[in-house]
């Protein structure tokens, strides 16, 4: 999964990582939903290879002090992990100009 990581808000209780924007992951159904911080229009994300709960985007604040979240992603930070397919090993140095 790729991410362009751009940390917007940061709880030292969760861990979670609250995003300008997500790739690779698709979007589950609206739905109302009552949070910590007030109630909230989301969708949850799912990982568009294997399907997996990400988290979820935040698509409108009851709270007027919670409108920063619009249009956010809250990506739970134990179901993200970097995997590369390759490794230095494979890449031809002496072909490389």
């Amino acid at each position: 999964m790729l991410l362009h990581r751009v940390p917007v808000d940061s709880c030292v209780a969760f861990p979670t990582s609250l995003l300008h924007s997500a790739c690779n992951v698709k979007l589950g159904k609206q739905e109302q939903r009552q949070l910590l911080t007030g109630v909230h229009t989301v969708a949850d994300i799912f990982c568009v290879t294997c399907q997996t709960r990400l988290g979820w985007t935040y698509l409108k604040a009851s709270e007027p002090s919670q409108k920063y979240k619009e249009g956010k992603y809250l990506l739970e930070r134990e179901r993200i992990f970097k995997d590369n397919a390759w490794e230095l090993n494979d890449i031809d140095v002496e072909h490389r100009e």
